[in-house]
């Protein structure tokens, strides 16, 4: 993954099971496009409450919100086959997608080639690391 400073992190903790370090596939066979949205939106509207507060002074138009947002870069923890991501994709600057499955990044990654988004970077960590930055989050 890039250096690059990340804006706002998404941490999916629905389908993540802490005690025995383990990706649920039950859980994430859940995980709907429609929660992704709702996440998503509850993620924008929190990024454009605060960069109103940074311009306290500046009438906002919509317009100006989209612009701001394809300025970012969104960290999602715990990808898993990118339901979130692959969502988020065309509104950002950049994504960085980290799960410690495999597998998951595997499929992220046709997901993303197939709709031709090229704003994505994977990294897979184990579960330990995912466990510790679960824990700091």
């Amino acid at each position: 993954m890039s250096s690059q400073n990340i804006d706002s992190v998404l941490f999916n903790p629905s389908n993540w099971d802490s005690s025995s370090c383990k990706y649920d596939h039950s859980v994430a066979s859940n995980f709907t496009t429609p929660h992704a949205r709702r996440s998503i939106a509850l993620a924008m509207e929190i990024f454009d409450s605060q960069f109103k507060k940074q311009h306290p002074h500046k009438e906002l138009s919509s317009q100006d919100l989209i612009a701001a947002r394809r300025e970012l870069v969104v960290g999602d923890i715990c990808c898993g086959t990118g339901a979130i991501s692959l969502e988020l994709a065309p509104h950002v600057s950049r994504i960085h997608c980290v799960d410690f499955s495999g597998g998951m990044i595997d499929i992220l990654r046709n997901k993303a080639q197939s709709l031709r988004y090229s704003n994505l970077e994977y990294a897979i960590h184990s579960a330990e690391a995912m466990n510790s930055l679960k824990s700091a989050a």
